[in-house]
Parts: C-alpha cells; structure tokens; sequence
C-alpha cells in the first residue's frame, strides 16, 4: 500500500466530441485548491432488502443506480475560462477579426484551430488566418522573444498564415505557445470620437472586424498616464476605457455602457487602439451558437496502484451545471464548476490516449478583487446612471438547472436535460446614496457589470437587465452602513440575453 499525498493529486478536462465517450485529445491541467477535487467518485444508489423471516435479519441491498457530480474549486484564471467558457453560456464563442478564428494553440493533440510555427512573415496556422490588416494579435510562449507580444497584422494576410512584421523563424514552437486576436489600430489620423461620442473612421471598415454589438470593448493603448500615440491623450478621463458596442456600421461605431463620457477629437496625426475579444452570451435554443458541450475529467492519483503505478479515474459526460464566482474582499477570486456527469469510472492503471500530452498551465495568473477589479457598478438599464459602485463583495452562479435523464438498461445518466439558463447574484455593499435605495422600491430594471484584469488579460461580466430584490441596511460602530442585496436577472429585452461575457487576452495598463 502507498499512501497519496494529496499535492500529487493532478486533475487534466478535455472536451468530448461525442457525449459521455472518453476524449482522446484537448487535454488541459486544471489547477484546484486544496479541498477543491470533491465528489470524484461514483455515488451509488442502494436499495436495503429486509424480507420477511423467521431469520428476523437483513439482508444484503442492490446497486440501483448511481449519480456523477464531480466539482472542482479553483482560482478563476484565463486557462479555464478559455476552457469552460462555451460549456458555462451553451454558446459558442463569438471571435472577432472577421475570420470567425480568434484564438489559435500550438498542441500535438490539441483540436484545431492551431497555430503550427513562425516563418519570417507570419504565424503559420491551420485555418482562419486571412485577418484584415491592422487587426491586433498577441502571441505569447514562443521560444523567440520577437515572436511574443503584440504584433499588428499586415497585408497580404492568408487562412494558413497571419501577416505580421519582426518576426524570426521558429519551426516548432513550444506547447501551448498561442496566437490570439486581441482588437484593431487606426492608422495615423484614421479613427476619432465625434460629437456625439461614436468612434470614427476615413479608411477602416468595422464591418470586416467581426465585431460582435452587445459585446464590450476598451478604447486606447498604453497607459493611462503615458498613451503615446496609441490613444487620445494623457489621463484616465480622456477617451479612454470601457464601452459596450451597441451598433456597427462601416465607418462609425456607436458605443454606450462607456466607463465616462468622451469628448470630441478628430484624431489628427494620432494611431488610435481599441480592444476586444472572444464573446459568449446565453442563446435560445434553436439558435446556431447553442452549444451542449461535455468533458472527460481524469483524476490522476501517482502510486496508488498495486506496487506504486500510478491510479487515474475518469468522470465521462460531465455537463456544466453550474459556474459559479465568489469575489470576496481583497481576496482571490474563486471559481466553482459543478457537473452533471454520466459516470465516474473505477481506478484503473490505463491512460486514456491524449492526456500524456496536456497542456501545462499557461494563463494562469489568478484574478484578485482589488487593484484588478477594474469596473464594478450597477446601473440604471435606461440612462446608465450608475446607482451603486461602492461594492465589498460579490457572487455570480452561472446554472444550466442540468438533469440527468435516467432509464432502464443503463447504470447512470443516460442524457442530460438542460433547463433553463439562469444567473444569480448577489451584492455586498456600502450605502453611499439613496438611489440603490430607491431602485429596490421603483423595481427598476438595472444592469451590472464588472471588469477583472491581470497579466493575462481581462474578464467582463455583463448583466443587462436585474431588479433588486431588498436590502436592509445595517448599522455597525465605527463603520459605514451597509447593506446585502439580491438580484432577480431576466432576458432583456433588447439584446435577447440574461448574461455575457467579453474575454480580452490582452489589455493595456490602467
């Protein structure tokens, strides 16, 4: 017998091509906290037998069914929100740059898009490729350093090969080396803010950017004291920051939901950024982006075999039942993903093909609530007047309301039922104003947002239409009065949607 000890617990997910089959491919490490591998097991469902005899005793049960539930606790990271990202919103990921291509993963076993290598010209990858120039991408986990950062695509881009300048030749990247479309950059005097506030251009088509209305943006490069000639001018309330893009038209983006009002500049003689990225919202479900994505998890044990081989045990069909993020204050964030699964198999010394070749974390870096959290407000849905952003703490669950769908013939799950899709969120706050106050009494319809960044990019959290739903203050000594409050989220009725989220790979300084 060898004891495990608990650090060499290693869990890798992969995405099912076919549900409740084994993956082969696509196997990534996840990276749980400790306590946070819980209920990877079959749990069985037994039925006593306690007949009627003179034996006055009972008698052994039956094994009538058993239920998979395995859930994973772990610092909210950009890894598995790439990862887990379709499965949380049944929705396939909306890439901008106008390929429909936005992210690409050099992997041997790791499904297409990929990006294979570097030539003097380009990143070489499978499809997807042909970018109109001046999109932006960023590269990262390449061996040169001339092929990481971000790059500005060139002409002449093709579906095998990303145009762009000051690149060395790298034949086989390293694994997990990625390519990834992060927004776009005007040339010199193209792109300016009217006076209405919309974003401008003489030469750039937005129409062929892919840019998808509803989904958020970041306005201006460098940083906030210093951004050059990569945005509008010195200082955080100038034409910089946040905004929803609501319509796109080929020279005019009309934005709202911006974190200040802009002012008017033509852009004269200025290279203006704007950035964006992947972006998932909840969908009908006759719609062509739902998704009903499975995963094959391995718990893999080292040495708990007979004579220290090593153990693994796989949870096959595993849905995404709930998504959970807990934003406590000054804390990491923390993200619980809870599965529905069809079965959790017995420790076996066989690994499946593909997960001796995993990717090892890549963006990892973990998401805090203080000087990461960006944007944080709730407003008024009608004139985005923000009524509360003096927020302590918060919770958002992402619920698919998964049922397994049982019948005779089949131990487990034989299909999952997906019900609907529901958020939940919850507010910690101070009571700086009446309006939060108000609002709870007019049953105003808000929205909520929130914006977590780090090294390896940025999450944003989007909550159209809520109403809140009470919030006694309270009143401690030596403190600001305070108050919890819980939000009802709804369809709103002009997007369509209860919730989204925007994923930039990249963003600059604040």
């Amino acid at each position: 017998m060898s004891l495990l000890q608990s650090e060499f617990a290693t869990v890798l997910g992969a995405i099912e091509t076919t549900f409740g089959v084994q993956a082969v491919a696509g196997f990534m490490q996840h990276q749980p906290n400790p306590g946070g591998i819980q209920d990877f097991y079959a749990q069985l469902v037994k039925i006593a037998r306690s007949p009627l005899s003179k034996n006055l005793m009972d008698e052994k049960g039956s094994v009538v069914d058993l239920n998979a539930m395995p859930k994973l606790v772990q610092d909210l990271n950009k890894d598995l929100l790439d990862r887990y990202s379709e499965s949380a919103f049944r929705s396939a990921a909306k890439f901008p740059g106008g390929t429909g291509v936005g992210r690409w993963v050099k992997g041997t076993l790791v499904p297409a898009p990929n990006v294979t290598g570097v030539t003097a010209t380009g990143y070489t990858v499978s499809s997807g490729g042909a970018l109109p120039a001046q999109v932006l991408v960023n590269a990262r986990g390449f061996t040169n350093a001339a092929n990481n950062g971000l790059k500005v695509v060139t002409v002449g881009s093709v579906a095998a090969e990303v145009k762009a300048a000051g690149l060395v030749v790298e034949a086989s990247p390293p694994e997990g080396a990625s390519l990834e479309v992060v927004g776009f950059q005007g040339t010199s005097g193209d792109l300016g803010i009217d006076a209405t506030g919309r974003i401008t251009s003489t030469t750039m088509n937005f129409t062929t950017l892919g840019i998808q209305p509803g989904s958020f943006g970041w306005l201006g490069g460098g940083t906030a004291a210093a951004p050059g000639a990569l945005g509008f001018g010195a200082g955080v309330s100038t034409n910089r920051g946040f905004f929803r893009f609501n319509t796109v038209a080929a020279n005019l983006i009309t934005p709202d939901r911006k974190t200040q009002a802009w002012t008017t500049d033509a852009g004269a003689a200025k290279t203006i950024q704007v950035f964006f990225g992947p972006w998932w919202r909840n969908v009908a479900g006759d719609h062509t982006d739902y998704r009903r994505s499975s995963s094959t998890l391995e718990l893999m044990m080292p040495g708990l075999a007979a004579g220290g081989i090593t153990a693994y045990v796989y949870a096959l069909g595993c849905s995404l039942g709930l998504f959970e993020l807990s934003a406590p204050l000054t804390e990491k964030v923390i993200a619980t993903c809870g599965f529905v699964g069809t079965n959790v198999t017995d420790p076996t010394t066989v690994r499946t093909a593909g997960a001796v070749s995993a990717i090892t974390p890549q963006q990892s870096a973990a998401f805090t609530t203080a000087k990461q959290n960006r944007r944080i407000r709730v407003s008024n849905a009608s004139d985005e007047l923000v009524i509360l952003n003096d927020i302590q703490s918060w919770n958002l669950s992402i619920s698919n309301n998964i049922t397994p769908y049982k019948k005779q013939g089949v131990e487990g799950a034989a299909e999952m039922i997906f019900g609907k899709f529901q958020i939940g969120l919850t507010l910690d706050g101070a009571l700086g104003q009446t309006d939060t106050w108000q609002a709870i009494r007019d049953n105003r319809t808000c929205s909520f947002d929130a914006a977590l960044t780090n090294s390896d990019g940025c999450v944003l959290y989007d909550v159209p239409a809520l109403t809140l739903e009470g919030g006694a203050p309270s009143f401690a000594a030596q403190d600001v009065a305070r108050f919890s409050t819980t939000a009802k989220t709804f369809r709103d009725p002009t997007w369509g949607f209860v919730g989204a989220q925007t994923l930039f790979p990249y963003l600059p300084a604040d």
